[in-house]
């Protein structure tokens, strides 16, 4: 089963691929940049380049703020409602 994940690189997406290789998943990390191994996306074209992940079985999402960066006040927390 291919499984393609955005915020792959954070805290939880970090530990999911492992999780997720170590079941035998084939998983690939969606990255901001152009790699040669890893699908990627290009912002400035707004174009995927998903190799080898043109149709994968489950996309997870996990891109988003790190709410490990500094606190988390009321101000923060506002900010994505």
């Amino acid at each position: 089963m291919k499984i393609l994940i955005n915020g792959s690189s954070g805290l939880i997406g970090t530990a999911l691929v492992a999780f997720l290789q170590a079941q035998g998943y084939q998983v690939g990390r969606l990255l901001r940049y152009q790699q040669d191994q890893h699908p990627y996306w290009d912002i400035d074209t707004a174009t995927f380049h998903l190799k080898d992940f043109c149709e994968p079985d489950i996309v997870i999402n996990l891109a988003g703020e790190n709410i490990g960066d500094g606190r988390w006040t009321k101000k923060k927390a506002t900010t994505f409602r």
